[in-house]
């Protein structure tokens, strides 16, 4: 895959989960699909969800650096940070 086009799909993957992540800090319902959590009821998965969807958010902000030169490739920080997450 291209670094652009890869780029490009967590640019897009990025700004719906934080424009996920406002919508649900602002109705205070996080909804994925079937899987629906009040803040009322549950406020650790709540936030936990809202955690998830702002390092989705982080991580495009990461490759959109990369891709702008300004740092070094966050996929190869992941792999070697993780490698059990990574097929080789």
């Amino acid at each position: 895959m291209s670094p652009l086009l890869r780029a490009a799909f967590f640019e897009i993957l990025g700004l719906w989960s934080l424009w996920s992540a406002v919508t649900d800090l602002r109705t205070g319902i996080a909804s994925n699909g079937k899987m629906t959590i009040d803040i009322r009821e549950n406020a650790g998965g709540f936030y936990l969800t809202i955690a998830c969807k702002a390092a989705f958010a982080g991580f495009a902000i990461t490759v959109l650096l990369n891709v702008l030169g300004l740092i070094d490739d966050p996929f190869a920080w992941f792999t070697h940070t993780f490698p059990f997450l990574v097929r080789s």
